[in-house]
């Protein structure tokens, strides 16, 4: 007998213990999130721990508004991986993209492993990995969240 333990043992253990340790980490960064003294403090911070925290590169955090596919930004990151305010952009989803995908199917997430990254004016600014959540009220998407990896290059993993 081999005093090796049973490889699929080891890698379920290994799993659970990622997945203990990211919920642990969500968490903690939502208890952050609850001691925000405003919205736009929450937006702020909810940007800057996904980044911090998660090891997004890019983030950026935009709501729906009256016009359909228009969403209006709140913070995000930059070219360079610094936090900008993003309050006074807005942003119309094209049918078709992630973001439209999301708003016009009601689709919960979205994942590209090679898409055109935009700056907040909407310019292109590189090419990479972006994944949207759609951030949900109810059953109405008020939102959405998008990550990317232009800064690294490393992959968005699930």
């Amino acid at each position: 007998m081999s005093d090796t333990p049973d490889r699929p043992l080891e890698d379920a253990a290994r799993g659970r213990d990622r997945f203990h340790a990211r919920m642990r980490e969500l968490h903690d960064v939502v208890m952050e999130l609850s001691e925000g003294e405003s919205f736009d403090a929450l937006c702020r911070g909810a940007v800057d721990l996904a980044r911090e925290r998660l090891g997004f590169d890019r983030v950026s955090l935009r709501f729906t508004t009256s016009e359909p596919l228009v969403m209006a930004g709140s913070f995000g990151t930059d070219e360079l991986g610094r936090t900008r305010d993003e309050r006074g952009s807005r942003v119309t989803a094209a049918p078709g993209s992630l973001m439209g995908d999301i708003l016009a199917r009601q689709q919960p997430s979205v994942r590209s492993e090679r898409t055109t990254l935009f700056n907040d004016t909407p310019e292109p600014v590189g090419e990479g990995m972006q994944a949207i959540a759609a951030l949900w009220d109810g059953r109405k998407i008020i939102g959405c969240m998008s990550v990317d990896n232009l800064l690294s290059r490393r992959p968005i993993e699930d």
